[in-house]
């Protein structure tokens, strides 16, 4: 059944952001709503919402429809616990029965008349049931608890609350609202990984109609039955889940490729008939010459348009030094603050070339314990060492390695001023900052901006190990999907801090979970660390944990999980080391050019950097022969 149309619409603020939007809604569409930031996503749910006119156009509610809205920016009131703010979607409800408590008090006291008092009570207790006041206190509570909140936690003010659990308090209103369609704009934001489970979940198995903004791509995956795809300020409507959109969006891609290849094999015809109708100079001539540049300068529009891209954010992660096989290494760490304990006793250990994440729920102590492997915080017991020629890098989520009253390129000049202003403003354009954009202020630029500049100043710094702290929050899809590509080709060491489940399934060499002061391994991606949540390997940190013994099929598993895992690392260490080869003999042939050999300074600068990558590539062959040999064990049991 229809419950929303939109027809036409279109919104501008100074330049125009979108025009000739329609679509419609049933009561069990499951929508996501992608594209680019800024592109107009959340105007649209207000213009939906009637929180923003629309400049064109119309929309149909069924006459019965409830919305029920999350916005990105929270609004909470600040002095109620968490259990009255979410209470307060049943403000209703909670009128209704301060009014019944008027009435027994009334009637007890004999305070009027007792026959209008009975019957105002029937009356307004029977409303109360029907709307589910018989249970709405124990559904509050409950849906408190499934997202990740203790009974404890219930009586905390909301100003005292992280970003993450302001998100699960105004989740928790929504939720409970039982609208007959959503509107979610960017609902995973801040929240960890259990909650987003939970979340899938519920969303999957909601019974009325959503629009979910979300840059969360396994989440749009379990949850969407249908997507609104906006670019170049028009929508159009795929069928099927994140996936189906993303098949049939390339599908697409395709088609427009050759419509293009067609249109300009008949502009190049055409162009053909101009210059002769033109050589051969005669009126006639001139006139079909003027007519047939109509018909060029109309199929020039359509090619135009059609070949219209999107702004694709370029990043490209390289290190100067490979550095030690042992990259960093931990014993008996432990750290606390207050009475809050976070971890005991830790030992980890992380190798060359590893892409290891680290899991755990908001306030475990994963980005603490990044802060102490970089110096920044003390541990309160315990060592831990970097290893040879390891130069660290982190990317905080926060950004607070960015200056606020700094431009965007003075960021990058002040940090590399050996670098031009061509190649900085360049560089920039790389990660989508272009003209006048690199003049402005961090403190006026977007979350997904800061995110952006940091990752820029991070690729410069030529690290060999890489320190994420939730990289892909603030991205929109395809900037997320430029990182990912980026971080896979990336030849050094990392350590992520992440819920993008999606990444992690993709990238996850091995996976740490840190929960309850205990870190837990799993050596595999994503979908790994599902399948074998239930059968744990503890890393020491503190009491010892005490695994059953593995039956044949489980240690058969286990193994075949570590020869895949090595396939994957010697895939990439090949595929590496030939990239580095290519790159070493073109620097070859470029020293045997005459104008090379006679200029010294040149010929010893290439000299150098052939050096330096021939170095690399000795050290990839000693990291492939390593896991050749490893593998050879395990194949041999």
């Amino acid at each position: 059944m229809k419950i929303l149309s939109v027809s036409n619409i279109s919104k501008s603020f100074d330049d125009p952001l979108f025009s000739g939007v329609s679509f419609e809604i049933d009561s069990n569409d499951k929508i996501g709503l992608v594209g680019a930031n800024g592109i107009g996503k959340t105007t649209l749910l207000k213009i939906i919402l009637e929180k923003t006119p629309a400049d064109s156009g119309d929309i149909f509610k069924q006459k019965f429809l409830s919305i029920g809205y999350m916005e990105q920016h929270l609004n909470l009131e600040l002095y109620r616990t968490v259990y009255e703010e979410a209470l307060s979607i049943f403000s209703f409800l909670s009128d209704i029965e301060a009014d019944l408590d008027q009435i027994h008090h009334d009637i007890d006291n004999s305070t009027g008349d007792l026959e209008s008092l009975v019957n105002r009570q029937y009356s307004l207790q029977k409303s109360f049931d029907e709307k589910g006041g018989l249970t709405y206190k124990s559904r509050t509570r409950s849906m408190l608890l499934g997202l990740g909140f203790t009974d404890t936690d219930l009586d905390k003010k909301t100003s005292s609350l992280s970003g993450g659990e302001q998100t699960k308090v105004s989740l928790a209103k929504m939720l409970l609202s039982n609208a007959s369609l959503l509107l979610l704009d960017e609902p995973t934001n801040h929240l960890d990984i259990n909650s987003v489970e939970w979340l899938e979940s519920f969303m999957a198995a909601y019974p009325g109609a959503f629009i979910v903004i979300s840059h969360d791509r396994r989440f749009l995956d379990g949850v969407t039955n249908k997507t609104f795809d906006m670019k170049h300020g028009k929508l159009k409507t795929y069928i099927g889940s994140y996936s189906d959109y993303i098949k049939q969006k390339e599908l697409d891609e395709e088609q427009i490729l050759r419509d293009n290849k067609n249109v300009q094999k008949e502009i190049t015809r055409i162009n053909a008939i101009i210059e002769q109708q033109k050589r051969w100079n005669r009126a006639r001539n001139i006139k079909t010459a003027k007519s047939k540049q109509k018909v060029v300068d109309k199929l020039s529009l359509k090619l135009k348009e059609t070949q219209q891209k999107d702004k694709q954010m370029h990043v490209a992660f390289d290190t100067e030094t490979f550095g030690g096989k042992e990259v960093v290494i931990s014993k008996g760490l432990s750290k606390s603050f207050g009475s809050q304990t976070l971890f005991t006793d830790m030992d980890l250990s992380i190798s060359r070339g590893e892409k290891v994440f680290l899991l755990g729920g908001n306030g475990s102590g994963k980005t603490s314990l990044f802060k102490i492997l970089l110096g920044e915080v003390k541990a309160d017991n315990g060592e831990y060492k970097t290893g040879i020629n390891v130069f660290p890098a982190y990317f905080d989520q926060t950004q607070s390695n960015l200056d606020e009253d700094k431009t965007v390129i003075e960021s990058i000049s002040d940090e590399y001023p050996k670098m031009g202003e061509t190649e900085i403003r360049s560089i920039l354009g790389s990660f989508l900052f272009v003209e006048d954009e690199v003049f402005k202020r961090v403190k006026d630029i977007s979350g997904g901006e800061r995110a952006r500049l940091s990752l820029l100043l991070l690729m410069l710094s030529k690290a060999n190990f890489l320190l994420l702290d939730e990289p892909t929050n603030h991205l929109d899809i395809d900037s997320k999907q430029a990182l990912q590509k980026a971080l896979s080709d990336y030849p050094g060491t990392m350590f992520i801090i992440s819920h993008d489940r999606y990444l992690i399934n993709e990238m996850a060499d091995r996976i740490l979970y840190l929960s309850d002061n205990t870190l837990t391994e799993y050596l595999g991606n994503y979908d790994y660390y599902l399948s074998h949540r239930q059968e744990k390997r503890f890393i020491k940190t503190g009491a010892k944990k005490n695994t059953p013994a593995q039956n044949d099929y489980k240690q058969k598993k286990e193994q075949q999980s570590k020869i895949n895992r090595l396939n994957g690392r010697i895939s990439r260490l090949e595929e590496e080391i030939g990239n580095k080869e290519s790159e070493i003999a073109k620097l070859e042939n470029m020293m045997a050019e005459p104008d090379v050999v006679n200029d010294y300074k040149k010929m010893l600068e290439l000299s150098k950097k052939t050096e330096d990558k021939n170095k690399k590539v000795h050290a990839l062959y000693d990291d492939l022969h390593e896991l050749e040999v490893e593998l050879s064990e395990l194949t041999a049991i």
